[in-house]
């Protein structure tokens, strides 16, 4: 193999793997924010961390959906589980009334 060949992979190869890590960090700094902020509504409104993350994850998927194609197995999963854990949560409340 060409040697110049070669460092241009070689450097390819580290970008991407420090890109990948980047968005991993970002990634988990973004869900770490997410908690504190789950832990301080539950503390400030009261509301049930059900219900708190039912709302997180309806507003993360409005974000994504922008990024991302509606009909994607990753949003329809999303959307199914939201939809089941309101409903559960719904149930939930109605049987303890």
């Amino acid at each position: 193999m060409n040697h110049k060949l070669g460092e241009r992979i070689n450097r390819e190869i580290r970008r991407r793997a420090f890109a990948q890590s980047d968005r991993q960090q970002q990634e988990r700094q973004n869900l770490r924010g997410v908690e504190h902020t789950l832990n301080a509504l539950h503390e400030v409104t009261g509301l049930a961390r059900p219900e708190l993350k039912t709302i997180a994850d309806e507003a993360m998927l409005s974000f994504n959906l922008r990024n991302e194609k509606f009909f994607s197995i990753k949003n329809q999963i999303l959307i199914a589980s939201s939809s089941c854990s309101c409903a559960i949560f719904l149930g939930w409340l109605l049987f303890m009334i």
